[in-house]
């Protein structure tokens, strides 16, 4: 039964690999062969333990025959009671071969139970037929006859039934054995056979099993199979090319499977039909379009291998997917990282890979011809945006896009960099074309009005470009380009500036400079200036205009045209516009508390676009008079043209919560932006500012001058009060109080001083004051008293 464990054992280990489905063709054949070895196993074992046992019978048969022999020389000596030579030899030789029988029964004795009660008996007899063969050597054969009948006899009879027994054991055995091994023979076979053909059985179901697993998973994948032959007919087709393709599997069968391809990929169809023909096993990957049922294009991917020596397929086999989506998806996500969403245009990150292309490329080359980056940016983008809207900023953005577009050569890149900024990247451009021609190109092509909704819009840029030099990188070019730009937009906007290296030496001032901006405030390097504002009719002050300066550590004093600009690109300036109201209305409270300012003095403060559009504006202002104790009649915040064009709500309540402090509001510069009568009317404004620039030049241009007088008799009719700027000669002053103006300010009434100096020319105004009204009260008391007189 232990020789069957194995057996269990290994049909278990079958019903475990059957149960998880684990089980295949080539674990039937190992099995098969593990059962057959396992029952050969048994009938050797069989066999030889048969083989034992008759060996073991034959050699007590050769041992009783020993005995027998012994027993028959003990008698013809015993009973002819010769003792001669020729007896005794005889009667030594048989007790030698049983004594030497003896010692291998004994050798083997230990591990045979049987042979241990033989070899006792044996050796006794021996022994005793020993001792008698001493006395027939003696000559005592009536004392061995005695011997033989009272001790040998007895011991020989147990050794005859001892031998007799074990003999009969022995063939018992042997034939016990021979009849287990004829039955467990069979019962080997047999097991084996029925392993065997259980195996073949399960394989021959598992194979079907696989069939069906892989129809089902062929019917529903979304994946098709073809099998075409060595023609390149469609000989079996899965039911997913009508979900693939749209077409029924019966119309596709016997059909050449490339009638349906694009004809542009036709002929690589062809080529790699060619290649799987070519020999069994060969291979192809390929991506293809292929014509739809519906009319359209899919784009599928497919692989082919060559199995004409497979008898299950005895064709081409094909797998091939729809892939379309995919390629859109791919496409789509390609055009969002190289490309602008808004106009189509290469984005920077396509235009900086182009540009570093581009410069590697320059350099491998010596024909002389060069690379250039222009940069682009629309001036005054932002009033469409505000005045039209974004979408009508984003028509506008497109539209330009296009034209630069047009303005270029096919080997150009124009990119889109964000907000208003475009970039062009101009290559091979030969040695006879200068690079400042496609910039006037560029320039020339944005001249003609743009179509925006029903409004015509002029767009201007200003244009910075660089050149390549050698050792110079894509970042280099780009970084130049830029700063060209912003030095043509310095330089009065709708230029055309070819970068230099003095430009990078500006940049770096530039940086330096900001960051002395930064630390300005903290370092109270700022002061405060005030210029101020007289009535025309006597020059009296009636306001103060605070007006800002930087007492740069190093650089000296700054003008504001100097750092304002700067200011306003960082951000800065709304804290620093803050400082200003802040001190400035400190310092009119300090001299009205020392009775140096007169009862109708008012300070004016310029308020900056992105202080207007800072939410906190209002609150700002607020908490300037509540420190500074000013009542808010005192204060005129002046603001420019361009927050007029931004008409929005938001805008429009700031400045009325502010005017409802009492605080007036100016428009500075008036004459120079984009204000009309609409915007003034729907704004809360109380006084207009008039551009010096009018007054320069109203002497020598009558245009001028009408613009003057229109602006007067505009506040006029609007209720504003008006003040003119930029006075410097007296005759202006009396032609503009011929024309209604009551206050102006200029160098020809004081520039712009310091706090002490205003102090004293506030006090020099009052005393003139005071003593103006003195003499005019002299005046009228002397004219009503001279008719008394008269009349005394």
């Amino acid at each position: 039964m232990r020789l069957l464990a194995p057996i269990r054992s290994t049909i278990g280990s079958l019903r475990r690999a059957i149960a998880r489905r684990r089980f295949h063709p080539g674990i039937a054949v190992a099995m098969a062969c593990i059962v057959a070895l396992l029952a050969a196993g048994i009938v050797v074992y069989l066999d030889n333990s048969e083989r034992v046992a008759r060996g073991r019978e034959l050699e007590l048969n050769q041992v009783q025959v020993l005995v027998e022999r012994l027993a028959g020389a003990e008698w013809h000596a015993l009973a002819e009671g010769r003792t001669d030579a020729e007896m005794m030899t005889g009667f030594r030789e048989s007790w030698s071969a049983a004594k030497q029988a003896l010692v291998r029964l004994r050798s083997e004795s230990p591990t045979e139970p049987r042979l241990s009660r033989i070899v006792v008996a044996f050796d006794a007899y021996v022994a005793d037929v020993d001792q008698e063969l001493v006395m027939l050597s003696s000559g005592a054969i009536a004392e061995a006859t005695r011997f033989e009948e009272g001790t040998i006899a007895p011991v020989h009879d147990l050794l005859e039934t001892t031998l007799s027994a074990a003999q009969g054991s022995y063939r018992a055995d042997a034939q016990k054995a021979a009849s287990r091994k004829a039955f467990n023979s069979v019962v080997t076979v047999i097991v084996a056979g029925g392993v065997v053909i259980g195996l073949l059985w399960f394989v021959r179901r598992s194979q079907a099993r696989a069939e069906r697993r892989f129809r089902a998973l062929v019917q529903h994948s979304s994946d098709v199979y073809s099998i075409l032959d060595l023609n390149g007919t469609i000989v079996y087709e899965s039911p997913a090319v009508e979900r693939v393709l749209g077409y029924p599997v019966e119309e596709r069968l016997g059909t050449d499977a490339t009638t349906s391809i694009h004809s542009d990929d036709a002929s690589l169809a062809r080529t790699h039909m060619q290649q799987l023909v070519s020999a069994p096993g060969a291979e192809v990957n390929t991506e293809l379009r292929v014509r739809h049922a519906d009319g359209g294009w899919r784009r599928i991917v497919a692989f082919g291998k060559n199995l004409a020596n497979d008898p299950a397929i005895g064709g081409i086999a094909v797998t091939y997917r729809d892939v379309t989506e995919q390629r859109a998806m791919e496409e789509q996500l390609r055009r969002q990282a190289l490309e602008d969403p808004l106009t189509g245009l290469s984005n920077r990150a396509l235009l900086r890979d182009r540009l570093e292309h581009a410069v590697a490329r320059l350099q491998r080359v010596t024909d002389g011809q060069r690379l250039a980056v222009f940069f682009l940016d629309l001036d005054d983008f932002k009033t469409v945006n505000d005045s039209l809207g974004h979408a009508a900023g984003d028509v506008l953005l497109t539209a330009v896009g296009q034209r630069l577009s047009g303005a270029v050569r096919a080997i150009d890149t124009v990119a889109r960099l964000g907000g208003d900024e475009f970039a062009v990247l101009a290559e091979d451009i030969p040695a006879e074309m200068d690079p400042n021609d496609l910039g006037r190109r560029l320039t020339k092509a944005l001249m003609p009005a743009f179509q925006v909704g029903e409004t015509e819009v002029f767009v201007r840029a200003s244009v910075g470009y660089a050149v390549a030099s050698p050792g110079d990188d894509g970042d280099l070019l780009l970084r130049n380009a830029d700063l060209a730009m912003y030095q043509a937009k310095a330089e009065g906007k709708s230029g055309l500036r070819r970068y230099d290296p003095g430009l990078h030496t500006t940049a770096v001032a530039r940086l330096e400079l900001e960051h002395d901006l930064r630390v300005a405030l903290e370092a109270h390097e700022f002061v405060i200036e005030y210029q101020p504002i007289v009535a025309l009719d006597s020059d009296r002050i009636v306001g103060l205009e605070a007006l800002l300066r930087w007492n740069h550590p190093t650089r000296g004093m700054l003008e504001p045209d100097r750092f304002i600009p700067l200011a306003e690109e960082s951000g800065l300036i709304v804290e620093i516009g803050r400082w200003v109201m802040d001190e400035s209305c400190r310092q009119l409270a300090e001299w009205i508390e020392h009775g140096l300012a007169s009862p109708e003095l008012t300070l004016s403060v310029n308020l900056s676009v992105k202080q207007v559009h800072d939410a906190a504006i209002v609150d700002d202002v607020a908490t300037a008079l509540r420190e500074s104790g000013l009542p808010g009649y005192r204060l005129t915040l002046e603001v420019t043209e361009g927050v007029l064009v931004d008409d929005s709500e938001a805008v429009i309540g700031r400045l009325s919560a502010i005017r409802e402090m009492g605080v007036r509001i100016a428009i500075d510069d008036f004459g120079t932006g984009f204000s009309s009568l609409g915007y003034l009317s729907r704004f809360p404004v109380d006084v207009l500012k008039i551009d010096r620039s009018f007054v320069q030049r109203m002497s020598a241009k009558a245009s001028d001058l009408a613009v003057i007088e229109a602006a007067i008799g505009l506040a006029a009719t609007l209720g504003l009060e008006t003040v003119v700027e930029g006075i410097e000669r007296s005759g202006q002053t009396e032609r503009l109080r011929e024309l209604g103006c009551r206050l102006g300010q200029g160098f020809l009434f004081a520039r712009p001083a310091g706090a002490n100096q205003i102090a004293d020319a506030l006090r020099t105004s009052l005393n003139r004051e005071r003593l103006g009204h003195g003499r005019r009260a002299a005046r009228r008391s002397t004219t009503v008293r001279r008719p008394r007189i008269a009349q005394t």
